[in-house]
């Protein structure tokens, strides 16, 4: 099968025309042929329980979801009901921001065959993953099984492959949204997970735009990660305990940061 057949599906604003442009250039590039897919606007969404639970949100994340990550999810969950919809055996799910390598066809070409079942293949960050699992796919990209999902070891939602069955599997699970489109773990028990690595060498998220779904300005950052940073991240998102602790020095950290600055 040709690669660059496989549907496209990139989420965007309507209104966000230089980033529209901005991955439009690389995809016609690559002659990937595409779609945008209109995202939600969440600030016109995040006040109905129909769309948002905070309830859950609170229960889940500890706290509530910001309206840019309620239309976030929202708009990656429309892509799995259109998926399904159109009974679509696999699909590429892009967001506007993706900075994506020359590699992608060739290594899409390679990862068609491991798109069987409830399968989900990361193609923009994986950080900790099984030694073991290491299969080399081209041109020095390996497709392995991440570890730690739930803390976050695949991280962004700027680039991934979905099958048809994971998409069938997840479409219901964030509706109302309750958790950020990026939250992979909370679908750990539905899907079966691979990744791609080296890690943010197939697709990376521009670090030059500001968020296009935020209801504040606000500029992506990565850090690198280590299993300290994972244990750190665990307890002070699902640990009661840390959360109290989290919301009590978290905005004290900030201030003196800003003030050594």
């Amino acid at each position: 099968m040709n690669t660059l057949k496989i549907p496209v599906f990139v989420i965007s604003l309507k209104s966000a025309s230089e980033r529209r442009s901005f991955i439009q250039n690389q995809l016609k590039k690559l002659n990937f042929d595409f779609e945008f897919f209109d995202a939600f606007i969440g600030k016109d969404y995040a006040s109905d329980p129909a769309y948002y639970n905070e309830k859950k949100a609170l229960k889940a994340e500890g706290r509530k979801l910001r309206a840019g990550e309620v239309g976030c999810a929202l708009s990656h969950n429309a892509v799995y009901r259109l998926i399904a919809e159109k009974k679509l055996p696999y699909a590429l799910i892009l967001e506007d921001d993706a900075i994506i390598s020359e590699d992608l066809p060739q290594v899409i070409d390679k990862l068609l065959p491991y798109l069987d079942g409830r399968r989900i293949i990361q193609l923009e960050r994986c950080d900790l993953y099984k030694k073991s699992s290491i299969q080399p796919l081209v041109k020095g990209y390996s497709i392995v099984e991440p570890r730690f999902i739930k803390a976050g070891t695949i991280a962004q939602a700027a680039g991934y492959l979905i099958s048809f069955e994971a998409a069938m599997a997840i479409k219901d699970i964030n509706f109302p949204v309750y958790f950020p489109a990026d939250s992979w773990g909370y679908y750990k028990k539905y899907v079966h997970f691979s990744a791609v690595i080296p890690s943010q060498t197939c697709i990376r998220q521009s670090g030059g735009f500001f968020s296009s779904t935020e209801d504040i300005k606000t500029v992506r950052s990565f850090s690198d990660t280590n299993v300290w940073t994972f244990i750190l991240h665990v307890f002070f998102t699902y640990n009661f305990f840390g959360r109290i602790i989290y919301r009590f020095f978290h905005p004290l950290y900030k201030r003196v940061f800003r003030w050594k600055k």
